[in-house]
């Protein structure tokens, strides 16, 4: 560019004529400079991004639990999903109530890392009749760094169902007759056990007296199973062995009593136990009768005593 050359920009340009303003860039071209010093800003832009949410978790199906029916003192239990659906460690705790005391939650309270999930175990065991819906309620912490709280707790409200049922075995037939029965010859009869209620039934068979005393020796009567688990609307067979041991007329009652659960021995007292099959025999022996003995031979180590003796009788 030839010195002492005039050079204005699209903006001196539109200025007025007449006018000495220029930038800074046109005056030092114009004074003949071959130095030009271009001073550029650029503007970037800059987005900032962040996430925001309250702790919250699932329980159940949509905070939703339920129960099978079951009986007076029996308990149902169930597996329990709880998962974390944001991207916070949290930490829930269970709030008890005195009006859910027919639940149980085995873990209180624990710790959830993001989109993490777990398995509890709830047990359900109501004392009387009739359907049971009820509200529990969860308080659920955000955690940071996995350690302490940064927030205020959010409670969260899961509705239980659940129903209690009075149910009562059914036995076919209700009466067996072996009839006259040899001592020590085993005889086999078989019953079914119906269940036409709605709950699942644990049981425990029991061989009683008319006299209604339980009969804890299994000698003469050996029922298969002496106990299980019925669900509803099912039935199974029940074998029958009697092997008599004593001699006369016999006459037992079979009866059961509910369990707790099924992996319980422990038998649900509120409820009177119930007659379900009368089992009778008579137990004969065979007789020997001696009218008289007959020797042969010679000699006292022949005589009708010795004899006797020899023969055992009476052993």
């Amino acid at each position: 560019m030839s010195s002492g050359s005039s050079v204005e920009c699209e903006l001196c340009s539109s200025m007025s004529s007449g006018s000495s303003v220029k930038c800074e860039l046109c005056s030092s071209m114009s004074s003949g400079s071959s130095i030009i010093q271009c001073k550029t800003f650029l503007q970037v832009p800059v987005t900032f991004l962040s996430y925001l949410a309250y702790p919250k978790m699932e329980i159940g199906y949509k905070n939703t639990v339920k129960f099978p029916p079951t009986y007076p003192g029996g308990e149902q239990q169930v597996e329990v999903p709880v998962r974390n659906l944001t991207r916070h460690c949290i930490r829930y705790s269970y709030q008890k109530y005195p009006k859910c005391s027919a639940l149980k939650v085995d873990m209180c309270e624990g710790n959830l890392c993001s989109n993490e999930r777990a398995h509890h175990t709830w047990t359900f065991s109501p004392d009387m009749c009739g359907p049971y819906v009820f509200n529990v309620k969860f308080e659920v912490y955000a955690m940071q760094n996995g350690s302490h709280p940064m927030s205020s707790p959010v409670e969260i409200m899961v509705l239980c169902h659940g129903s209690c049922e009075s149910v009562d075995l059914v036995a076919l037939p209700n009466s067996i007759n072996f009839g006259e029965s040899k001592w020590g010859i085993t005889k086999r009869q078989t019953f079914k056990l119906f269940n036409f209620g709605k709950s699942v039934v644990h049981y425990t068979l029991r061989l009683c007296r008319p006299s209604c005393e339980i009969e804890n020796k299994r000698g003469d009567i050996v029922l298969d199973p002496w106990s299980g688990t019925l669900p509803s609307g099912a039935h199974h067979e029940v074998v029958v062995s009697v092997s008599p041991n004593l001699e006369g007329p016999h006459n037992y009652t079979v009866m059961y009593e509910n369990r707790k659960t099924e992996r319980s021995e422990e038998t649900v007292t509120r409820r009177p136990q119930t007659r379900l099959v009368r089992i009778e025999y008579v137990c004969l022996f065979a007789k020997l009768r001696i009218t008289d003995l007959k020797i042969s031979g010679q000699g006292i180590l022949f005589g009708k005593l010795a004899l006797w003796k020899l023969m055992r009788i009476n052993e």
